[in-house]
C-alpha cells in the first residue's frame, strides 16, 4: 500500500499540535487573571491555532477506516490488536502513576477514584482519546452499511457533527459524567466527514491555499472569543473540539492536506511514531513540570514555552523510537 504524505505530515502535524495545547493548558490557567498581557496571549494564540489536533487525528480514522465493508471478523480483529494494548498498558501505567502521586500527597491509597477514571474513560488527561477511538471501531461496520444507504454522506456527517455540539453543550451544562465508550457518539461528525470529504476532495473548486485562510482566520476568531467568554462567563468554551469555530478550522486544514499532494519529507517519516508520542508526552510533559517547579526554574514565556516543547517532543520521539526497535514493546505504541 502507498503511503499518503500528505495525510501522514498532517498527522505529524497534528501530534505536535497536541503537545503544544497541553504545555499551552498550565499558562492559560496561570494567567487567568489578567487577560491583557503575553503570558495570557501567547498561549492562547498557539493553543486556539492547536486546536484542530483532536478533530484532524479523528477525521484520518475515518478516511481510512470507512467504507473498506470488511466482514465484522476481520475488522475487529485487525482493530483490536491495534489498540487493545495500547489501551490496557498505558491505563495501567497512568493509573499506578496517579496512585502513587496520591499517596505521597495525601497518605492514602486512592483505587476506587482510580477505578472510576478508568470507568469512564479518563484514567489521565489524554487517555480520554482512546477509548472514544473505541466506540467508534464498534460502530464503523454499522457505519459503513449506513453510508451504503444514503445518497449525500456528507450530509449525514454535518448533522452528526451538529449533534456532536448539543451533546457537548449539554454534557458540559449538566456536568455529568460518561461512560468510556459513549464519548464516540459525539465525534461521529468528524470520522464520518474524514471519509466523505476524503472522496469528494479531488472534484473541489476552491484552491487549496483558501483553505488555509479558512484555518486562520477561524484559529483567529477562537483566540479574539476566548478571553471575552473568559472574562464574561469564567469560560473557555471555544477551546471545545465540539465547537463551531474549531470545527471550521479543522474542516479546513484537512481540506488543505487532502487537497495537496505532498512528497516524502520529515514530518511524514515521523507518523509511524506520532501514536506512540501521543501516549508518551503526557507523561514526560508531568515530569518536566515538576521538574522545573523544584528547580524554581522561571523566566520569559517566550524562551519557556518553546523550551518546554522542545524536551517533550525530542524525549517523547526518542522513547517510542526506542520501543519501536524493541519487539516486546512495539505493540505498546
Amino acid at each position: 500500500m502507498n503511503r499518503n504524505y500528505s495525510v501522514d505530515t498532517l498527522r505529524s502535524i497534528a501530534t505536535i499540535m497536541v503537545i503544544f495545547v497541553h504545555i499551552s493548558a498550565t499558562y492559560i490557567n496561570r494567567s487567568a487573571g489578567n487577560l491583557s498581557n503575553i503570558e495570557f496571549w501567547l498561549p492562547n494564540l498557539i493553543d486556539s491555532f492547536s486546536r484542530v489536533c483532536v478533530p484532524i487525528f479523528v477525521m484520518i480514522s475515518g478516511r481510512f477506516l470507512l467504507g473498506r465493508n470488511l466482514s465484522l471478523r476481520v475488522f475487529y480483529k485487525s482493530r483490536i490488536s491495534k489498540i487493545l494494548w495500547p489501551l490496557i498498558f498505558w491505563s495501567v501505567f497512568y493509573s499506578v502513576y496517579v496512585l502513587i502521586v496520591r499517596y505521597i500527597s495525601t497518605g492514602n491509597w486512592t483505587v476506587s477514584q482510580v477505578l472510576f477514571d478508568i470507568f469512564f474513560g479518563r484514567p489521565y488527561f489524554h487517555l480520554w482519546y482512546l477509548y472514544m477511538l473505541v466506540g467508534l471501531y464498534l460502530l464503523t461496520p454499522l457505519l459503513d452499511k449506513l453510508l451504503e444507504r444514503v445518497s449525500r454522506g456528507l450530509i449525514l456527517g454535518y448533522v452528526f457533527l451538529v449533534i456532536g455540539f448539543t451533546l457537548d453543550i449539554l454534557y458540559q451544562r449538566f456536568s455529568y459524567p460518561k461512560f468510556m465508550v459513549l464519548w464516540c457518539f459525539q465525534y461521529l461528525g468528524y470520522y464520518v466527514l474524514g471519509f466523505e470529504l476524503s472522496k469528494r476532495a479531488a472534484g473541489n473548486f476552491w484552491s487549496s491555499n483558501w483553505y488555509l485562510v479558512i484555518y486562520f482566520i477561524s484559529s483567529i476568531i477562537v483566540a479574539v472569543l476566548t478571553p471575552i467568554f473568559l472574562n464574561q462567563y469564567n469560560s473557555l468554551y471555544f477551546y471545545g473540539y465540539l465547537t463551531p469555530f474549531v470545527a471550521i478550522s479543522s474542516i479546513s486544514l484537512y481540506l488543505f492536506f487532502t487537497l495537496n499532494k505532498m512528497d516524502q519529507n520529515y514530518l511524514s517519516d515521523l507518523a509511524i511514531l506520532t501514536f506512540g508520542i501521543y501516549l508518551v508526552h503526557a507523561f514526560v510533559l508531568t515530569v518536566l513540570n515538576k521538574i522545573f517547579q523544584v528547580l524554581h526554574f522561571n523566566t520569559s514565556i517566550i524562551i519557556e514555552m518553546p523550551l518546554k516543547f522542545i524536551i517533550v517532543f525530542i524525549t517523547s520521539f526518542q522513547l517510542c523510537k526506542m520501543a519501536f526497535k524493541a519487539k516486546s514493546l512495539k505493540k505498546f505504541i
